[in-house]
């Protein structure tokens, strides 16, 4: 059941309390409710371990779907494109969760020692830092360094956050018991997956603050941590031989006979959105380095069903060309969203500013980063379009120990991203504590997990059945 308060302790974090099972209220002091629908008759009052009053929805109905339809609503998305959303959600746990990184955060929340501090480590306060508060498999990949070639990391940041570490690695867990689970290994392999990425994380963590330490800002995967012969370093080849970037244009950028250049699946602005979209890449340019600031912009369109979490938010992609060499570019415009980690509500924005200095911080780069301000206020951030990010781990075709594999190396970038923000790297060694301690936290680590992996699974089931059978497609044959 979602039944949240807010402990005026851990004021970095925003949540909504679901009241019987069909609608969100602001949980701030005054209470204020955001919708007119009376349910109070169908809900106890309870007071949790803050002292904080929270309403229990009713024991017959998780309340998912109606949070599901509250938060994306609040959110600014249109009814049929939430729809399509939940469509993608609905067909598989795996999807559920990768598209649903808010209602973690909340069950985290619920079921902590309190709402600050883990269950984790019996209990001891995790330190905050910088998370990447969507760490599930799937944001794991192919980024290219500044060097041009491939190599394994986390290759989104829309959610990014200041919170609790453990947030990260509850999430990272479930993921890989889901994927485990979409690979048909048995509960002995999805323990050992949890365990290999609690582990590496922890061997990270003492590596980097009390022995050699972390290159700063570096947060892919070295070399020498990358099997020769294994799953990983069989993405970094494939990304290695994989298309260029003159390639990866040619197959997506088309030109007709009269000169007109499109974007392959980018639906074109109308005039007033183009000329708006056009201001504002001309003053994020005059952020970008010297070098850079001088282009065309050849082509802009908007991109449609696009994404896991951030699917149905606004997106854009740019084409431009440099003046100077004519060498074109493509890079993406996305809507700045709350953090997921922070805010659970959908009615906030992050701020894009904040939200590139926070994936410098942890260690993101990306030649065409910034933000973008539009005349109503919107703010967007930027990323270039990179041909190695079409690399990913694709959970239908990988193996039990693939996903092993994956988390062990997850597990170990989340560490070396947590290290590089926070304030005292002392604070998380004190939090992990010494090796003989970490066998109960690994037992506790994967019975939360599990825990959540298994409510996935109902939500789906609950979604699959609210949304009843999907709409025949229409046959495109020729008559």
């Amino acid at each position: 059941m979602f039944v949240f308060s807010y402990p005026a302790n851990c004021p970095q974090e925003t949540f909504f309390t679901l009241k019987g099972s069909s609608f969100w209220e602001k949980a701030t002091s005054e209470q204020s409710a955001i919708s007119n629908i009376d349910v109070t008759a169908s809900a106890t009052v309870r007071t949790n371990n803050c002292g904080c009053a929270s309403l229990s929805p009713p024991s017959s109905n998780s309340g998912v779907v109606e949070a599901l339809w509250q938060y994306e609503r609040n959110r600014g998305l249109k009814d049929d494109t939430i729809r399509m959303k939940m469509r993608k959600m609905s067909q598989s746990p795996t999807n559920f969760h990768r598209m649903s990184p808010a209602l973690e955060h909340q069950f985290h929340r619920e079921r902590s020692v309190d709402a600050c501090r883990s269950e984790l480590f019996r209990g001891r306060t995790p330190p905050s830092a910088y998370l990447q508060a969507d760490a599930h498999l799937g944001n794991f990949g192919i980024v290219t360094l500044d060097s041009g070639k491939p190599a394994f990391s986390s290759n989104d940041f829309d959610h990014i956050g200041y919170g609790p570490v453990d947030r990260d690695l509850k999430r990272l867990a479930t993921s890989a018991i889901l994927w485990s689970r979409a690979t048909g290994a048995d509960e002995a392999a999805q323990k050992a997956a949890v365990e290999l990425a609690a582990n590496s994380y922890f061997d990270t963590v003492d590596n980097a603050v009390n022995k050699c330490g972390i290159e700063p800002a570096s947060l892919h995967l070295p070399p020498q941590q990358v099997a020769p012969n294994g799953f990983i370093q069989s993405l970094i080849d494939k990304a290695a031989n994989g298309p260029s970037l003159q390639e990866f244009l040619a197959k997506n950028v088309k030109t007709d006979a009269n000169g007109n250049i499109t974007i392959a699946k980018i639906s074109p602005l109308d005039p007033e959105a183009d000329a708006q979209m056009r201001c504002a890449i001309s003053e994020w340019a005059t952020r970008l380095p010297p070098e850079r600031r001088n282009f065309t912009i050849l082509a802009i369109g908007k991109q449609v069903g696009e994404g896991g979490s951030s699917a149905g938010l606004d997106r854009y992609s740019v084409l431009i060309e440099d003046i100077a060499t004519n060498e074109r570019r493509m890079f993406q415009i996305k809507t700045a969203p709350a953090s997921s980690v922070q805010d659970q509500s959908g009615l906030n924005k992050f701020d894009a500013v904040t939200t590139i200095q926070q994936q410098r911080i942890m260690g993101e780069k990306d030649r065409y980063d910034g933000w973008v301000v539009l005349p109503n206020g919107d703010q967007y951030f930027t990323r270039e379009n990179q041909p190695h990010k079409k690399v990913e781990m694709k959970v239908d075709t990988m193996t039990p120990a693939q996903v092993q594999e994956a988390a062990r190396a997850s597990g170990s970038i989340l560490a070396r991203a947590h290290v590089a923000t926070i304030d005292n790297k002392e604070n998380l060694t004190s939090w992990i504590g010494q090796p003989c301690e970490r066998r109960e936290a690994l037992d506790s680590l994967y019975r939360i997990a599990k825990e959540f992996a298994d409510a996935n699974v109902t939500y789906t089931a609950e979604l699959k059945a609210h949304l009843g059978p999907a709409p025949a497609k229409a046959d495109k044959k020729k008559k």
